[in-house]
């Protein structure tokens, strides 16, 4: 059985590094940078073990709504290739605390914000202290964090364009698991 070479999960492209990651990772995060991203070169302990991963660099994105403090810390990662070469990946991790300072609510991953972060959840999980006030905010919580968070990912993905190789997108997977790309 065979796999994908490349795995990136919330991308909009695959930015593959195929020649010098090295050269690659510097420059993606002088980049970075540029934009106020703080480098860093920690092993992501959370990735796919298929596929390893380190996170380059990081931005943290702080939010005050309604009595809510709301800290998007976004991760630039390059995820080494299942068979050769590397590509570029992002992803973010959310806390949330109530007015005291308490952390009321922690996400992982950008899959789980996405899944688990609705005005429904702001509005149950009381964010603001006052259940009316979590009401009143909920919408302007949600659309201040997901302007954030797409306001990061599009820092990442520019400098991810303009330090990778090639910008590839997969356009099938066979039965057998070998993986077909186009130039995006």
């Amino acid at each position: 059985m065979s796999t994908p070479n490349f795995y990136c999960k919330n991308t909009s492209k695959i930015y593959a590094i195929e020649s010098n990651e090295d050269y690659a990772t510097i420059d993606c995060q002088s980049i970075l940078e540029d934009s106020n991203w703080e480098s860093c070169d920690e092993y992501d302990r959370e990735c796919n073990n298929s596929y390893p991963a380190s996170i380059i660099a990081e931005k943290t994105k702080s939010l005050y709504i309604g009595g809510t403090s709301i800290d998007i810390t976004a991760k630039a990662k390059t995820v080494s290739g299942y068979y050769s070469g590397s590509c570029f990946d992002f992803d973010c991790e959310m806390t949330v605390y109530d007015m005291e300072g308490h952390e009321i609510a922690y996400y992982e991953e950008l899959d789980d914000i996405y899944q688990l972060v609705d005005t429904a959840a702001i509005v149950s999980d009381n964010w603001t202290g006052n259940k009316g006030l979590s009401k009143i905010h909920a919408q302007r919580i949600n659309e201040a964090m997901n302007q954030a968070i797409n306001t990061l990912q599009e820092e990442a993905e520019k400098a991810f364009a303009a330090s990778c190789d090639d910008k590839l997108v997969c356009v099938g997977v066979l039965s057998n698991g070998e993986a077909i790309y186009k130039r995006a």
